[in-house]
């Protein structure tokens, strides 16, 4: 199964504590999987949505590939109704449900989450196909502005859905260029344009060095 790995040992601890549950080969092999995924987080927060596990291109691969995302379904259905694992129903960023393992850590992440403690993000997780060349507005924000907080994902969420992306994206090229790095800017800049109207410059993105930026518009909004 390609098991090998540097936190094998705690893998199989782990399963020990869940293996008089399992009851038949499936369950077995998405544990597994669902063990391993753990094994290589940081923190004692993990989870797993239902996509990551019917995604999957390697557990498809162990369970045959054959009919193996309604086996997937079936499956964790049963280790839900056993208690295996235990289930969130997430809307407001992931809006898929969460699957949490029904362990001590799990408990209390679940616990935690549903007493308002902490909140999934939609970078917890890498997906689980190959990612898209493309980075989306979350990852340019992380490596451009600064940590994604539960209250900037919201935001960032919120925008996509008044917004065109590549306008987002373009507003945080511009917060860089100018060296205000932060939501706010690139909101009031989103705003503007929603406002007056974006006139795009030919040649713009090309020669990014020689546009100058509008003087003094958005200049109190700048964090230095």
């Amino acid at each position: 199964m390609g098991l090998i790995d540097s936190n094998v040992s705690l893998i199989t601890s782990s399963l020990d504590a869940f293996l008089p549950k399992l009851q038949d080969v499936d369950e077995i092999k998405v544990m597994l999987y669902v063990l391993l995924q753990q094994s290589r987080h940081e923190g004692n927060r993990f989870y797993m949505t239902v996509g990551q596990l019917e995604n999957s291109d390697q557990l498809c691969r162990w369970l045959g590939d054959q009919n193996a995302k309604p086996r997937i379904q079936t499956t964790l259905n049963a280790m839900l109704d056993t208690g295996l694992l235990l289930q969130h129903h997430e809307k407001s960023i992931m809006n898929e449900p969460l699957l949490f393992l029904n362990d001590d850590n799990g408990r209390q992440a679940l616990e935690a989450l549903q007493a308002g403690k902490w909140r999934p993000l939609p970078t917890d997780h890498q997906s689980a196909k190959p990612p898209s060349e493309e980075k989306n507005i979350f990852q340019l924000y992380e490596e451009n502005i600064g940590a994604l907080t539960p209250l900037l994902a919201e935001d960032l969420t919120t925008a996509q859905e008044e917004y065109p992306q590549v306008w987002i994206k373009e507003a945080i090229h511009i917060a860089v260029q100018n060296n205000a790095r932060s939501w706010r800017y690139i909101d009031t800049i989103l705003r503007s344009w929603q406002k007056e109207g974006k006139h795009d410059q030919p040649g713009r993105d090309s020669q990014p060095n020689k546009r100058k930026p509008a003087k003094g518009k958005f200049d109190d909004f700048i964090q230095r």
